[in-house]
């Protein structure tokens, strides 16, 4: 089974993004499950959307206060709207990194626990929903301690897959960049169990370069979009900054530095 490596480029469903995959056909985009909710809406699917090239990740990193919309599966008496499921089902992507629950340093270490175990359960059962359809799910490896993230390995083995998603985002605030400490924890996971991972935030070269030789794909939206510039550059202009950030990522990633053998 192939997995997403090198760049991946982050959307949204609006106009000036579908131009851009329209036109440059990256070899992998990414959508946040709020935004391919709205494509559902709008009656369409990822395989009508966008050329039969590009493959599609969706993903339940979002905010909050929008997520908790949003339940594994409907709900009639309870759930408003649809669930991620439904989504899922509608809009058909390639691959899907499912019920995501956050885990912050201020939660005592009881909700820290519970969230990656909700984290877990979820990836299990939509893993089991979507056995018949041709998506392949992507779990998030989470967690503030090793206890936390053996939970994550556990779900890896029992999807006998040895790729998995890092939700990088955070470490990226109004507050301050901290991408010492991105490397840092990524570092702990290719020590404990040497999965291939993807990132979600931190696409740039730079940040790329600082990464463990585990980190095999990095998601974001600003490198692509400032280079790019859909709203005003020609589609050969486009294609040209792509295949640029694209060939940097690749060399960025290539040169990564070692990592210790897994400790198990």
């Amino acid at each position: 089974m192939t997995f997403p490596e090198g760049a991946i480029a982050r959307v949204e469903h609006q106009k000036a993004h579908d131009h851009f995959v329209r036109e440059v056909k990256p070899d992998y985009v990414m959508m946040k499950i709020t935004h391919a909710r709205r494509l559902m809406k709008n009656g369409s699917s990822f395989p009508e959307h966008y050329p039969d090239d590009v493959e599609v990740i969706t993903t339940t990193t979002v905010a909050d206060d929008k997520l908790n919309l949003i339940g594994w599966e409907r709900d009639e008496e309870e759930l408003k709207g649809f669930s991620e499921l439904d989504i899922v089902k509608e809009t058909q992507p390639d691959y899907h990194i499912p019920t995501d629950y956050s885990i912050y340093e201020t939660m005592n270490e009881a909700d820290q626990l519970e969230a990656a175990q909700l984290c877990a359960a979820g990836t299990r059962w939509m893993a089991e929903q979507t056995e018949d359809m041709d998506v392949t799910i992507i779990p998030q490896i989470k967690g503030r301690t090793k206890k936390q993230r053996r939970i994550f390995y556990d779900v890896m083995d029992d999807l006998e897959t040895d790729y998995a998603s890092f939700y990088a985002t955070p470490y990226f605030t109004a507050r301050g960049e901290k991408m010492n400490d991105l490397a840092g924890d990524i570092e702990k996971i290719a020590v404990e169990k040497d999965p291939r991972i993807m990132t979600i935030g931190a696409m740039s070269p730079l940040k790329a370069r600082k990464f463990p030789t585990n980190v095999v794909a990095v998601s974001g939206q600003y490198q692509w979009r400032t280079k790019c510039e859909p709203r005003s550059k020609t589609p050969d202009e486009m294609r040209d900054a792509y295949a640029a950030l694209e060939e940097d990522i690749h060399e960025a990633l290539a040169h990564n530095p070692h990592v210790p053998e897994t400790e198990e």
